[in-house]
């Protein structure tokens, strides 16, 4: 609503070039004069929607098309990601659409932004699948495809997902979020023993890592009560929850402990500041359940990383 004639019109001939470029990259087909450079992908960070700016090590070793990004206006390369966590996703896909370069991979990443913004995560996953298949080393658009393949969850989806986790994971080694990540795609697949196991990497890693240590004994609990090993693998992934802080007993395994908080069913509102914080915010509380539920493909579902949630 309020685009103009021609930018709607840019933007379906768009979408159906991602679907091609997006066929293309499930096909296996490889860009022309592209390569998948270790160091590209172990430098980037799967957490971050936004890269800082072209020139990140993610961009180095591959510029796709001979031009930057930003075609002739390089102001770009600094306002995209203003207008991104301003939350002015329109503006800065309507720039895109009229000035950057549009089969560049940087641009195609943008263009996924956007519209997981817009109309929510599911529907990036063409321009994030666009995007590596022009720039195979933008590490950063692996983690964000996972995570719209996750929100769309088509026939197929998540067996993508898993290969485009396993391929972030193995770009590093040493870090433990994309093994968590495998770990995430491999339990809503069902595959708990082998969930677990990415779990466990992601624990070698880092021993304090939360949803790794609740995931993990969810996914081993999963598995039959006369597996041995499964029942040793369970203890360890607990007893290790234990050095970790987050429970006081191996054998009890809350997935929310809060340690010293008294067990009781009603609380008085003044014991907590936060309280009166919600009270005065009600209004724009409610306008924005009010808004989800006008547009419920913008709120991302819990439970789509950890068993906690269902």
């Amino acid at each position: 609503p309020g685009m103009p004639a021609s930018t709607s019109t840019t933007l379906s001939s768009q979408r159906g070039d991602w679907r091609r470029r997006a066929r293309a990259a499930r096909a296996g087909a490889e860009p022309a004069a592209a390569t998948t450079p270790a160091a590209a992908l172990a430098a980037a960070n799967v957490a971050p929607t936004v890269p800082a700016c072209a020139a990140s090590p993610l961009c180095v070793h591959e510029r796709g098309p001979s031009r930057e990004w930003w075609g002739d206006d390089r102001s770009l390369e600094a306002r995209l990601p203003q207008l991104l966590k301003e939350g002015r996703a329109e503006v800065a896909r309507t720039l895109l659409l009229s000035k950057a370069e549009p089969a560049h991979g940087v641009t195609l990443f943008y263009l996924g932004v956007c519209a997981g913004i817009l109309e929510g995560e599911a529907a990036a996953v063409d321009p994030y699948e666009a995007s590596i298949a022009a720039m195979p080393g933008l590490g950063i658009a692996y983690g964000n495809l996972v995570r719209a393949y996750l929100a769309r969850q088509r026939t197929g989806d998540l067996e993508r997902a898993l290969v485009l986790a396993k391929t972030l994971a193995s770009s590093q080694p040493e870090a433990a979020e994309p093994q968590y990540v495998v770990g995430v795609v491999l339990m809503q697949l069902r595959r708990f023993s082998d969930a677990a196991g990415a779990y466990e990497a992601t624990l070698r890693l880092d021993a304090a890592h939360h949803g790794a240590h609740v995931n993990g004994v969810h996914c081993l609990q999963q598995l039959p009560p006369d597996d041995e090993v499964a029942r040793r693998r369970l203890e360890a992934v607990a007893r290790g929850g234990v050095a970790a802080g987050l429970w006081a007993n191996w054998m009890q395994r809350p997935p929310h402990l809060v340690k010293r908080l008294t067990s009781r069913p009603w609380w008085d509102k003044g014991e907590f500041a936060w309280c009166a914080l919600l009270e005065e915010q009600y209004p724009q509380i409610r306008d924005e359940v009010l808004r989800l539920r006008r547009k419920p493909a913008s709120f991302t579902p819990v439970g789509g990383r950890a068993a906690h949630d269902p």
